[in-house]
């Protein structure tokens, strides 16, 4: 293939099929209305206590907490509908 700045390109003088639907007002309405909810949600929700994050994670380094990987992802498949 060449590429040849002299070559004109065709006009298109058609109409599409079908016009392409623009959406509607009401649809990002409701994706706003959906939005604030879910914020309100999470802002009424509790807020995480790093300091005890931290202290459960100083205790799984120390060995103090046991934790079994397996376990868990098996849990989680479960929950989900996956094979466990």
């Amino acid at each position: 293939m060449r590429i040849n700045s002299n070559r004109s390109e065709a006009i298109i003088t058609s109409t599409p099929a079908s016009p392409v639907a623009k959406p509607a007002a009401h649809k990002m309405a409701d994706a706003t209305s959906t939005l604030g909810i879910a914020k309100q949600a999470l802002q009424a929700g509790p807020e995480i206590d790093m300091a005890k994050v931290q202290a459960i994670r100083d205790a799984l380094l120390r060995g103090e907490i046991n934790f079994d990987a397996d376990k868990v992802a098996g849990l989680m498949q479960k929950y989900h509908g996956g094979l466990a």
